[in-house]
């Protein structure tokens, strides 16, 4: 992980409501149940999630997410674990 990175998160003030957004693949669509399993998983409940957009091709679609996070260990689990859910492209 860069300085650069390492440097903002010592910055973070946890818990922290996390506003992020996955992007996947349309035809290996990630359900809402899935991402609800994962936080579950965690011992955490989401704020909110919401289907996003849809790409112009239709290729790819977004998931909106806020979840209160109660540290960086577990900032950094739910990052990984949305990461390996299959079709995920991008967490942001």
């Amino acid at each position: 992980m860069s300085d650069f990175l390492q440097n903002k998160q010592a910055d973070l003030q946890f818990p922290l409501l996390w506003h992020g957004r996955l992007i996947v693949d349309a035809e290996n669509f990630v359900s809402r149940e899935l991402i609800e399993l994962t936080f579950a998983g965690l011992g955490l409940s989401l704020s909110s999630l919401e289907a996003g957009s849809v790409s112009s091709t239709g290729r790819y679609r977004s998931w909106q997410i806020c979840a209160q996070i109660p540290s960086l260990a577990i900032f950094r689990a739910i990052s990984q674990a949305l990461c390996a859910l299959p079709g995920v492209k991008i967490l942001l």
